[in-house]
């Protein structure tokens, strides 16, 4: 992981700006976008570190689901859409992480 661990907040004052859990600055959301638009930002800023470990989670299941096929099941996923899924959160976290 080359990113700062979380969890980050947000600070309105004079921000938005967000934050690492030590106090470090992660991104400043300050621009002359419209308000909404900026606290958008900065909260799907704020949310990385979370998003990218519920993508490391679901990598796992699925990955350990291919480990066992006996635990395949059929049902609203198929196989096929499984590794579909197993794919496009890869590719994310690759996207998000640089790696």
């Amino acid at each position: 992981m080359s990113y700062t661990k979380g969890p980050w907040h947000i600070g309105m004052k004079p921000g938005p700006i967000i934050y690492g859990k030590k106090g470090e600055q992660i991104a400043d959301c300050r621009s002359i976008l419209p308000r909404i638009e900026r606290n958008a930002n900065a909260k799907l800023i704020q949310s990385a570190p979370e998003l990218i470990e519920t993508l490391e989670a679901i990598v796992a299941r699925i990955s350990g689901v291919y480990n066992h096929p006996s635990l395949l099941k059929k049902g609203p996923l198929s196989v096929d859409s499984q590794h579909d899924i197993l794919v496009w959160a890869k590719n994310a976290i690759s996207e998000a992480t640089g790696e």
